[in-house]
């Protein structure tokens, strides 16, 4: 289950850098592109954090990669602070 968990979210974190942010409308449009790049790499940044968790998981690891987890965690609440994002 915890595999198939850390996948899922995988597949979601690409599907979402090749979006979007929620909150690009109330960026000015001379920031927009910034905005954009930066938020394509808070997405691959948190898509490694992912793939650690599950390297983790794989390797035996679980001690670690549920702490791993809380950060993984307040990672997500930043982006979706910082961009507009929902759980």
């Amino acid at each position: 289950a915890t595999l198939k968990a850390l996948t899922r979210m995988q597949h979601l974190c690409v599907d979402s850098k090749l979006g979007t942010p929620s909150n690009m409308a109330e960026i000015p449009a001379d920031k927009q592109a910034a905005h954009l790049l930066a938020f394509r790499r808070e997405m691959l940044a948190f898509v490694k954090q992912l793939v650690d968790v599950e390297l983790l998981v794989l390797d035996g690891k679980n001690a670690e990669a549920a702490k791993m987890v809380q950060d993984v965690g307040k990672a997500r609440d930043a982006g979706h602070d910082k961009f507009g994002g929902s759980d």
